[in-house]
């Protein structure tokens, strides 16, 4: 599966151990020459090359080992036999780094069985490796039940399947002995089921904590693992960019017929209306990619804000321009998007719950002045606009849920409450015009004044003439 290239990782040590940490002299041949000498009679054992890799971490005694491009299986072996064989002269490595060499599934195994005996490593990083299922139960094996030290690992995109993902529930995270607290299992194919059985096992692994907080909690990163509902989250929203597109065009085009406000009006709507569903398909397109992940997934949140307060902008505007309620409504809305937009770019603890609570809070704020509108808007109208609220507000337990399609199901919600609403403000808030036939009113009600005070003043001199006349 490809991938956006390199990602940064969150575990970075040092190259080198520091002076104090570094007892012996990194050109002391005597007490690495036994431990080279057997790499490179292993290397010849197995017809592969010696690599440089290698040799100079141990030479020059690299607290990690990064393994060039073309590091296969065959040189994992070699490496392998080398740790095992003279752990005391490798003891100083602390991190494996395979990441985008060509080791696959053997090369795993082999480090597999290295990580039941070292009690050193501390992490070690497989990003892109073919490791497949068999692969990750035996290093979920040799974490779970032996090993000690490791407390990071990166196994992003290394294809482990369903299968790797219920290995690494049953046989890692299900031990309470396991230290590993950072699990890096994104875009691996891993299935529902798969990320069903690693979320009970966190669970287990939390529970147990609270009863014995010796045992370590593990962090999992899942992201990505639901390729075909991906492709379905990006093709449904897609459509939706396509049919914002064609809206926005009908609803300025109709904003056109009208003043400044209508325009003003139906270019917030519909840009709201873009903004979301060009966000939320760059988002679900480049899952796999973790340099721009997390970027889309706020601009995707923080678009669900700007489209509520963007929705209520011609309501309030057109729908209800004299209203008690409009103006304060209308400065709710876009203050809690504000701050919604604020509260995006934060990680705290109960975001989720807090985010649901704005959004149900803001979309239904209406209430407020709801007989007001049902005054100035057809019960066509109020009956678009209710539904596009209930379809929104109805998708939410799929937005919760973790079953098997659950979000593309939150998606199709998204679409029917987007299309229900647009249709409400095309075809009965847009044509309102309130403002204007209001001003009509009031210029003729001006008008019939002034020509009610031309007949009194001509009733008044009519009068005036008459009382003369008697005097003459």
């Amino acid at each position: 599966m490809a991938c956006c290239g390199p990602q940064s990782h969150e575990y970075q040590p040092l190259l080198f151990q520091s002076p104090r940490d570094n007892k012996a002299p990194h050109n002391d041949d005597e007490l690495y020459k036994g431990a080279v000498g057997y790499y490179m009679k292993q290397c010849e054992l197995y017809g592969s090359k010696p690599q440089p890799s290698v040799l100079v971490a141990v030479r020059y005694r690299m607290i990690t080992f990064k393994a060039s491009r073309d590091f296969t299986d065959i040189d994992m072996l070699a490496f392998a036999d080398l740790m095992l064989a003279h752990p005391k002269e490798v003891r100083h490595i602390r991190v494996i780094d395979l990441s985008y060499s060509k080791v696959a599934l053997h090369g795993s195994i082999a480090l597999a069985e290295v990580l039941k005996t070292n009690q050193s490593i501390e992490a070690i990083h497989l990003h892109g490796l073919k490791i497949s299922g068999m692969g990750a139960e035996a290093l979920a094996l040799s974490l779970g039940t032996m090993n000690r030290s490791v407390k990071y690992v990166d196994m992003r995109a290394c294809r482990i399947g369903q299968a790797g993902g219920q290995h690494i529930a049953k046989y890692l995270l299900r031990n309470e002995k396991s230290v590993v607290k950072e699990l890096d299992l994104s875009v691996n194919n891993i299935g529902n089921e798969g990320l069903n059985a690693l979320r009970q096992a966190v669970q287990y692994r939390n529970d147990k904590w609270s009863e014995n907080e010796g045992v370590v909690i593990t962090s999992l990163d899942l992201e990505g693992n639901l390729v075909l509902e991906e492709v379905l989250n990006s093709i449904t929203h897609g459509v939706g960019i396509l049919m914002s597109v064609v809206a926005s065009v009908y609803l300025l085009s109709r904003a056109s017929e009208y003043g400044i406000e209508e325009h003003v009006a139906a270019a917030m709507y519909s840009s709201s209306l873009l903004l979301l569903y060009t966000s939320s398909t760059l988002y679900h397109a480049f899952f796999c990619c973790k340099a721009t992940n997390r970027i889309f997934q706020t601009l995707d949140h923080s678009a669900i804000y700007l489209l509520i307060a963007g929705t209520y902008t011609p309501v309030l505007m057109l729908a209800l321009p004299d209203n008690y309620w409009s103006l304060p409504l209308l400065y709710f809305q876009w203050i809690c998007c504000m701050l919604g937009l604020i509260i995006e770019f934060l990680e705290f603890t109960g975001k989720v719950q807090l985010t649901l609570v704005m959004y149900v809070l803001m979309g239904w704020s209406v209430l407020i002045c709801f007989d007001d509108l049902t005054r100035n808007v057809s019960e066509e109208g109020i009956f678009w606009l209710v539904v596009g609220g209930i379809f929104y507000t109805g998708g939410v337990p799929f937005f919760l849920a973790q079953f098997h399609m659950s979000h593309v199901m939150w998606h199709m919600f998204v679409l029917a409450g987007s299309i229900s609403q647009w249709w409400a403000v095309y075809q009965y808030v847009m044509p309102l015009d309130l403002r204007h036939s209001r001003g009509q009113n009031i210029a003729y009600a001006y008008a019939m004044k002034e020509e009610l005070g031309h007949v009194l003043d001509k009733t008044m001199d009519m009068c005036a003439d008459l009382t003369r006349g008697p005097m003459r």
